[in-house]
């Protein structure tokens, strides 16, 4: 009952108060130029966004200015709280950087298909939360496919996201993880067109798509739908985390937590398979997410010199997750091939339920992290 009523509200309440509009003229432009740079740079001090300008005080990229792209914003042309950069590309005219970023290649017949990519998606901080970025992306998503049906959408998620995506028909596709300067990122599929699908997932879209007619997917669909059920390096199965969890050995982070302190973090996580070498954190970004070491080892090291090798049962983020600030202090890299759960912060809000897990949850991060500074 309760997603029925959040579908509901999300598609008679949210969506129509969010509308998501088209950033046309030079000034309305340039002021979502300067929301990314308030967002980026000013709130998560990302000083190192390859598209930033100081000196103007915006992130704009020569992208920006492509015919494929569509920039769209929520708010009004004097105050922008929102935005995401969409590009969509006839088939056979998908850039090469492009198939390369979202592994095109090990979809089938994805030449022939017209390709949707979306960026750049960011919101106000006092919306975050509240189901409105879903909104505002739904309502563009819409606006896009009224001119021409997209058959393949993409978008790059981090870790922590990548639950709220598979709720808006998102997922890993089984593409190489890409290591930005911001950590750690991965590649998503969507199949906006399976209304099926994002009904059993009981998502906030369906109906909202369904109302706007949006062409569904046509035989390809189940095709593509089999490559994201065999993808191995992500897993957000609920079932199969619990199982990989329950295993703890006396030391490990989690080890002695109550049956509903696991289900409960089983339920907020996601299982990634790294390869040798792949960056999971960067240090002086900004990120809140927890790592916990399921199998293999991390390196962490700081300016530049090693610190030392995190193994099996031991955690990565812990400083940026208590202090409060998300501010990594180390940059970690997989050595050889691990498995780590990656949780957001949030978690800690869900435990509260189970007072005591939390507890000793708090001290064994705090204990992890007087360790490690």
């Amino acid at each position: 009952m309760r997603s029925y009523l959040e579908n509901v509200v999300f598609d008679h309440v949210l969506r129509p108060r969010n509308p998501a509009r088209v950033a046309r003229t030079k000034d309305e432009r340039e002021l979502v130029y300067r929301f990314r740079h308030r967002v980026y740079a000013s709130e998560q001090s990302d000083l190192d966004h390859p598209e930033l300008d100081e000196a103007k005080r915006w992130i704009h990229s020569p992208i920006d200015d492509d015919p494929a792209t569509t920039i769209y914003y929520l708010g009004t042309p004097e105050r922008v709280l929102g935005t995401a950069r969409i590009r969509v590309w006839e088939p056979g005219a998908v850039p090469a950087d492009v198939r390369e970023l979202h592994s095109l290649d090990l979809l089938p017949e994805s030449e022939r298909a017209t390709v949707g990519d979306i960026k750049m998606v960011m919101l106000d901080p006092e919306l975050r939360g509240a189901h409105v970025g879903a909104a505002m992306l739904v309502n563009a998503l819409i606006d896009s496919m009224r001119e021409r049906p997209v058959d393949l959408w993409f978008a790059i998620s981090a870790p922590g996201l990548l639950r709220r995506y598979h709720m808006l028909g998102f997922d890993p596709h089984g593409g190489r993880f890409l290591c930005s300067h911001r950590g750690l990122e991965v590649s998503i599929l969507g199949l906006i067109g399976d209304l099926a699908e994002l009904e059993r997932r009981k998502s906030p879209i369906h109906r909202a798509l369904r109302r706007a007619k949006v062409p569904q997917g046509g035989p390809s669909v189940e095709r593509y739908r089999a490559i994201i059920r065999g993808d191995r390096t992500v897993c957000s199965d609920t079932r199969e985390i619990l199982r990989r969890i329950s295993d703890t050995s006396s030391g490990d982070v989690l080890h002695g937590l109550s049956a509903r302190a696991l289900q409960i973090i089983a339920g907020a996580g996601v299982v990634l398979e790294l390869s040798d070498g792949d960056q999971l954190i960067y240090e002086g970004f900004i990120g809140k997410e927890l790592y916990v070491i399921l199998e293999g080892q991390i390196a962490t090291e700081r300016d530049g010199e090693r610190l030392g090798v995190r193994e099996r049962g031991q955690t990565i983020g812990e400083i940026a997750l208590l202090d409060g600030r998300g501010y990594r202090t180390a940059s970690c890299r997989s050595v050889g091939s691990t498995r780590v759960l990656g949780l957001r912060p949030t978690l800690l809000a869900r435990l509260e339920v189970v007072p005591d897990d939390l507890a000793q949850l708090r001290e064994r991060l705090s204990h992890a992290m007087a360790l490690a500074v």
